[in-house]
C-alpha cells in the first residue's frame, strides 16, 4: 500500500488502519503540515513532495509496486488557494498527476483520490449527491476538480481503477491549524481563552464527517471493483452558530463570538446524501456529531496546539 501525505491529519489514521489489519505500508510526505511523529513507525517513510520529487517518485513506486496508492497529499487551504492559485496548482493538480502516472508506469493499480465537495456550485440544490452541478468556485476546487478528470481520464486509457472521494467537511484528532478545518479553529481558541471568529451571520452550514469515518470509506474504496465519483458525508447540516454552542457546551466555555465578512470562494449551505456510497462499498457514516466532538476536544486537551 502506498499514501501520499500519509504524516498528515487524515493519512495518518489511514496508515494507522492499514497496518492494524496487516498491510505493509510506504508513507510519502514532505512535512509542510504533516507530523512525522504521527506516522505508525511499522510504515516505511520516505520525506518527499509529490510534485516536485516527481523522478524520486517514480523510482519509489517502480520499486514498491503498490496494489493501491491512496493520494491525500494536497494543499488544503481553500482561502490560500485564492490567493495562491498557482502554488494550489502545482501541489493539486500536478502532485495527483505524478501519483498517476507513477502508478502506471509501476504496473498499474488501483488509485484512491481524495477529493472534496468544494467542485460544486454554490447554487447546487441540497442535498449535494453526485449528480449534483460541478462547478467549483475557488481555485482548489477547480484542482480537485482537475484531479478527478486526470484519474478518469487514466481509469479509460489504462488498466488501472481510480476511485475518487468527494469528501465533506473531515475534522478530528491530529488536524494541524494549517489550513485547518472550523472545529479545529473553534477548539483551540475557546482552549486558549481566544474569541472565535464567524464569518458571515454564522448560519453557513456544512456537513462535518468524523475521520474514522472517512478512514473506512478510504478502506472500503480498496476493495470494490467500481470506478468513479463518491459523496461521502452525514446527510445533516450544522450551522457555524449551532456548532460553537456545542463546543462550548462540551467545554464548558461562554464565549461570544466576533462575526466578520463572509469569504470568497466558500460555499454557503453544504449537507451531503451518501446513498450512492452505501450502495456500491456499502459505507455509511456511524460517529454522531457530539460523540465527534467529544473525541476531538479530548484529544486537543491532551495536544494542544
Amino acid at each position: 500500500m502506498f499514501v501520499s501525505g500519509g504524516a498528515g491529519f487524515i493519512g495518518s489514521h489511514l496508515v494507522d488502519r492499514l497496518i492494524a489489519e496487516g498491510h505493509e505500508v510506504v508513507v510519502v510526505d514532505d512535512l509542510s503540515t504533516g507530523v512525522q511523529a504521527h506516522v505508525n513507525p511499522k510504515a516505511t517513510f520516505h520525506k518527499m513532495n509529490v510534485w516536485s520529487d516527481y523522478k524520486k517518485l517514480y523510482k519509489l513506486l517502480q520499486r514498491e509496486k503498490p496494489d493501491v496508492a491512496v493520494h491525500l497529499a494536497a494543499h488544503k487551504d481553500v482561502r490560500a488557494s485564492v490567493d495562491e492559485p498557482i502554488h494550489d496548482a502545482h501541489m493539486n493538480i500536478i502532485g495527483t498527476l505524478n501519483v498517476l502516472e507513477g502508478m502506471r508506469r509501476a504496473g498499474g493499480g488501483r488509485v484512491v483520490f481524495s477529493s472534496s465537495i468544494a467542485v460544486y456550485s454554490q447554487d447546487a440544490d441540497l442535498p449535494i449527491t453526485e449528480t449534483s452541478e460541478v462547478e467549483p468556485s475557488s481555485p482548489y476546487g477547480i484542482s480537485k476538480f482537475a484531479g478527478e478528470m486526470y484519474m478518469w481520464h487514466y481509469s479509460e486509457s489504462t488498466t488501472m481503477a481510480c476511485i475518487s472521494l468527494r469528501l465533506t467537511n473531515v475534522y478530528g484528532p491530529r488536524q494541524s491549524m494549517e489550513g485547518a478545518g472550523v472545529i479545529t479553529i473553534f477548539i483551540n481558541q475557546l482552549l486558549k481563552g481566544e474569541v472565535p471568529t464567524i464569518f458571515g451571520n454564522g448560519e453557513k452550514t456544512r456537513d462535518f464527517i468524523y475521520v474514522d469515518d472517512v478512514v473506512d470509506a478510504m478502506m472500503r474504496s480498496m476493495r470494490v471493483a467500481w470506478c468513479g465519483e463518491l459523496v461521502i458525508g452525514t446527510n445533516v447540516e450544522t450551522s457555524m452558530n449551532k456548532l460553537l454552542q456545542e463546543l462550548q457546551g462540551i467545554l464548558g466555555t461562554h464565549v461570544t463570538p466576533q462575526y466578520e465578512e463572509s469569504r470568497e470562494g466558500e460555499l454557503y449551505y453544504v449537507y451531503a446524501d451518501s446513498a450512492k456510497a452505501r450502495e456500491v462499498m456499502g459505507w455509511a457514516p456511524k460517529t454522531l456529531l457530539s460523540e465527534g466532538l467529544h473525541k476531538t476536544v479530548e484529544w486537543f486537551r491532551e495536544h494542544p496546539l
